[in-house]
């Protein structure tokens, strides 16, 4: 079965069915993939078919690829049973960064790992863990569902990328969505001397300088979003690096039709390289007649005759819009929520035919599933820095919030993560602020999807960054939901502390905080939680404690000093300042006839 794909989900239940009288061959269970079928999970038991499939490889097991696989007792069985393991691709689990960390040892001859739209893993050390068992590892994908970067330190950003520098051996890099920023990407580039492809598409804290480039002069197959790609697509120009006569690069522009023919070459030859279809700007590193390598730096769609294209279909589209023929609005918009998705060029083709200003006004349509598809093709223009404005301009708050509100469960979520792509934005913090969105984001927390949830909360997030939303937000009742929501179980501790951290800022936000016993959640955080939660939690617990002895007594009690203490040692800088300074505040109260702070800071001088 070399070369070939696993079978899938249903092949591997033919062949149990098959096989279930006679054993099976070990052979035909080598490689086993349960991708693309988390809709049988209700017909089906895939946990069960997965180990059945597992058990039958009797030990010879190469390759496993699932998805929505929650059964961390799954995973242990798989690396007790399967030590030959090659290739192992998850998609969509969460919080099992410890669970990795166990079974991650028993693959030393891991060649290929992926870890996708798997919530919060990579945190904790693991792929340090991850580069130091599998010194085999070629290619590793870590891909997020979208970019979010809760103002964190320049530590906690690169975490990730420490870890990946770990593993030597790298030919194949992909990380989508990730928060490293140069330093991170230096150290990557300095420790992985075999790599050849790299694949940073939407990792908006990297900034190609030219020390960056200088090092990226091996890597075959470069794939990024430049953090300003709006300015070189709105002026319909390409840049090109080029290597000069006397062999050094140099800089020239041309508009999009000088390379019509190389950019639809290496569009074709980056698609192939990727799973996801590239959004944005490629940069395909070639080789130039004499022997230098040669950058050439485009979006997916530069070509006019593809932008005259999209140019006529949104004409179209955009008559659809402003009919009043409900079947064509609902496909009008459908069709633009895709249109959106795929690449920036139809994000501005789209703003500037004046799709937005309809957009915004469907917002308000009876139809379900025209405002679903509305509220949603204004996330994708969103992505955009140029249509954030635009969209703020349309007039678009208060529908969003009415969506909010009104809408399906998908509109809903989508609605909050558009406002949460607005907030980005510093003045637009005050207008959302203003216009009532905190008590729908609240009600979110409280009865949306699970996305919705997350949603809401990064809204909140960016909200809470503005001293005059705190107080909106806490007058909301939003601090007993997020002390709930830190339950490990439902995946958005980091979230919700990131918010108590800015919340603890006011007297009401620590008084809320105090009522709903998040007190102790915020110390429990600060012992088991992630690198970043901790570092939040500590933040909110400084905060607590040096306005109020009546709090810092009762963190005392809950036992905050030894995880503080561990925490001020060997946590990120930001944590180790937090935890530092809480222990200090701690001490200087000892000579305040404080005898529950003499006892536990004796304590912990021994661990």
């Amino acid at each position: 079965m070399k070369g070939r794909s696993p079978p899938s989900a249903r092949d591997a239940l033919f062949l149990l069915l098959v096989c279930v009288g006679r054993g099976g061959e070990p052979e035909l269970w080598r490689r086993i993939n349960m991708l693309g079928h988390a809709d049988l999970s209700p017909e089906l038991n895939l946990h069960g078919m997965a180990q059945a499939a597992v058990r039958r490889s009797a030990g010879r097991c190469e390759a496993f690829w699932g998805e929505y696989t929650d059964d961390h007792d799954f995973l242990l069985y798989l690396a007790d049973q399967a030590p030959s393991l090659k290739s192992l691709r998850l998609i969509s689990r969460y919080n099992f960064d410890e669970v990795l960390k166990e079974m991650i040892v028993k693959f030393p001859l891991l060649e290929e790992l992926e870890l996708s739209l798997c919530l919060d893993v990579g945190e904790s050390g693991v792929l340090g863990v991850v580069g130091k068992a599998c010194p085999q590892l070629k290619r590793f994908r870590l891909n997020k569902d979208v970019f979010y970067d809760f103002e964190a330190s320049d530590n906690d950003r690169d975490d990730e990328a420490m870890g990946i520098a770990t593993m030597h051996e790298l030919r194949s890099l992909q990380l989508f969505a990730n928060r490293l920023s140069n330093k991170g990407l230096t150290a990557i580039l300095d420790n992985c001397p075999h790599l050849e492809s790299l694949d940073i598409r939407h990792c908006f804290n990297v900034c190609m300088d030219n020390t960056l480039h200088a090092k990226c002069d091996r890597i075959s197959t470069l794939s990024l979003i430049l953090p300003r790609l709006s300015d070189v697509c709105m002026k319909g120009q390409l840049v090109r690096r080029q290597t000069s006569d006397k062999g050094f690069p140099r800089m020239i522009s041309s508009s999009s039709m000088d390379a019509q023919d190389d950019l639809s070459a290496i569009e074709n030859q980056v698609c192939k390289l990727s799973d996801v279809r590239m959004r944005g700007q490629f940069v395909r590193r070639q080789t130039s007649d004499r022997g230098f390598p040669r950058i050439t730096s485009s979006s997916s769609m530069d070509a006019q005759g593809d932008l005259s294209a999209i140019e006529n279909q949104v004409h179209k589209l955009i008559d659809d819009l402003r009919s009043d023929f409900i079947e064509g609005q609902r496909s009008a918009t459908s069709e633009i929520r895709l249109l959106a998705k795929h690449n920036m060029e139809s994000r501005i083709v789209l703003a500037n035919c004046g799709a937005i200003n309809l957009l915004v006004g469907l917002l308000h349509s009876p139809d379900a599933k025209i405002q679903e598809n509305a509220v949603t093709a204004l996330l994708n223009l969103s992505i955009s820095d140029n249509n954030r404005i635009a969209i703020v301009n349309a007039d678009a708050v208060d529908p969003l919030i009415h969506v909010l509100e009104t809408g399906n469960p998908e509109a809903k979520e989508n609605s909050a993560a558009t406002l949460s792509s607005l907030l980005v934005i510093k003045e637009n913090k005050v207008r959302v602020g203003r216009s009532g969105a905190v008590k729908p984001l609240v009600d979110l927390l409280v009865s949306g999807t699970p996305q919705g949830k997350k949603d809401a909360a990064i809204a909140l997030f960016y909200l809470s960054i503005l001293h005059e939303n705190k107080g909106r937000i806490v007058q909301a009742d939003a601090v007993k939901q997020l002390v709930k929501l830190m339950d490990p179980a439902l995946g958005m501790t980091d979230k919700a502390v990131a918010v108590l951290a800015n919340l603890a800022m006011i007297p009401e936000g620590r008084t809320a905080i105090w009522e709903t016993r998040g007190i102790r959640a915020l110390v429990e955080v600060v012992e088991l939680g992630s690198p970043r939660g901790k570092e939040n939690a500590a933040a909110a617990l400084l905060q607590l404690c040096t306005n109020s002895n009546r709090y810092c007594s009762l963190v005392l009690k809950e036992g905050a000093v030894p995880p503080l203490a561990t925490l001020s040692q060997s946590g990120t800088p930001r944590a180790r300042e937090k935890a530092q300074a809480l222990i200090s505040y701690f001490r200087s109260l000892r000579h305040g006839n404080s005898l529950s702070v003499s006892r536990w800071l004796t304590g912990a001088a021994h661990l």
